[in-house]
């Protein structure tokens, strides 16, 4: 399975600029990958385990982007919505902190990453738990200082008919693999 996962991640990486690519990578009695235009996703399901949980990564990594995302994953969720959040620019998460975590607060779940080494320098007291912290209350919350955590914790809560959907410039899509991964080895 992690030859085609690789080769999964090789076509969606080809994308250019702007382009967007979905790669499926199904494993039952016969195994096949499947890429077409359209919006980002790599959708799994380890049926091998019984588990049936859809992985999309997505770039979308402002309010209103994430916002609509959810919304939209949330059309196609059966269970729980499980939101994974790797800010990346300092002066943005401290600029917009409150609208993205209200922004996460449109899945059941939200788990947030430290804010990648950007474009801008590191600004003191800036991280992604400002984020996290204005994720309204009733969603459950996961603080992940790095990608491995976030994708541990992604693993630990995902259920059967559940989607997790990975946001962010940046590294999301490793931790979007790892989710994969993990649940391949179910």
């Amino acid at each position: 399975m992690s030859e085609l996962l690789d080769l999964a991640a090789k076509v969606a990486g080809a994308a250019g600029a702007g382009e967007q690519v979905e790669a499926f990578v199904g494993r039952s009695t016969t195994t096949s990958v499947k890429v077409h235009g359209g919006a980002i996703e790599s959708l799994t399901r380890a049926t091998s385990a019984g588990i049936g949980v859809r992985v999309i990564d997505d770039y979308a990594h402002n309010p209103t982007e994430i916002a609509a995302t959810l919304r939209t994953a949330r059309e196609v969720t059966e269970g729980s919505l499980i939101a994974v959040y790797q800010p990346h620019v300092y002066a943005r998460t401290r600029h917009l902190c409150s609208e993205l975590g209200a922004a996460l607060g449109l899945a059941d779940a939200a788990v947030v990453t430290d804010v990648i080494d950007g474009r801008d320098p590191s600004i003191p007291g800036v991280t992604g738990k400002l984020v996290l912290d204005r994720v309204p209350p009733e969603v459950r919350l996961g603080w992940a200082p790095t990608l491995e955590d976030a994708s541990t914790i992604a693993l630990a809560w995902a259920r059967s008919g559940d989607v997790v959907v990975t946001l962010g410039v940046g590294e999301p899509w490793r931790i979007a693999r790892a989710i994969v991964e993990g649940l391949s080895e179910s």
